[in-house]
């Protein structure tokens, strides 16, 4: 084969070999270089623009300095992080978020609101009476569940009294529900009492 149309040879000369009818058959297995930049392993080794394929081998001892480099710097930062959760844990106080309800309640064991807090302890009932805009709207018979120094008051296994006026009549009616559970919100709240034949009778009055 002539020379020029030798692919492979020194002096393989591109234009001719397009000018080729019928077009020369390209050797087989050979990748397209779609830039320059892929054929610079083409060029002689002494070339200063020749580039080698792939990247350079590494040396066992070179590698193995990396891996101990590497273990010694992931040994920092476990040390360091557990200092930092030792110094979250002794600056953070420990706080107990169980019976957080009870906790409130305790907070009024002495003074105006002990009354709520004795029912609190003891789990009985208690009646609260209600109002709406102009008068006493109801009252409410259940257990205590919770309650805050607003008044504000969650009731379980409630029985509803309420008083509804009607317009075509003089007397209002009384309506009757229960609630498994119930809010209460404390500017509503006028009077409450323990609601137990059995103990002297107490009240607490919101102004």
């Amino acid at each position: 084969m002539d020379p020029q149309l030798d692919f492979l040879s020194e002096h393989f000369d591109p234009a001719l070999a397009l000018k080729q009818q019928p077009p020369l058959a390209t050797p087989v297995k050979v990748k397209p270089l779609d830039n320059l930049n892929k054929c610079r392993f083409l060029l002689p080794p002494s070339d200063p623009n020749h580039k080698s394929l792939g990247k350079p081998k590494e040396n066992q001892s070179s590698m193995g300095k990396k891996k101990e480099e590497w273990e010694i710097k992931k040994e920092e930062i476990d040390k360091k992080r557990a200092e930092m959760i030792i110094a979250i844990q002794q600056r953070a106080p420990v706080v107990d978020y169980r019976n957080v309800l009870e906790k409130i309640a305790n907070r009024h064991a002495v003074g105006p609101l002990s009354v709520l807090h004795r029912c609190f302890v003891s789990k009985s009932r208690i009646r609260v009476w209600i109002r709406s805009i102009k008068a006493i709207k109801g009252i409410l018979v259940g257990f205590l569940r919770a309650f805050d120094r607003h008044m504000n008051l969650v009731l379980l296994d409630v029985d509803e009294e309420v008083w509804e006026s009607n317009v075509s009549e003089e007397m209002s009616q009384k309506k009757h529900r229960h609630f498994n559970q119930l809010f209460v919100k404390g500017d509503s709240v006028v009077m409450i009492k323990q609601d137990d034949s059995s103990t002297a009778s107490t009240t607490t009055t919101t102004s």
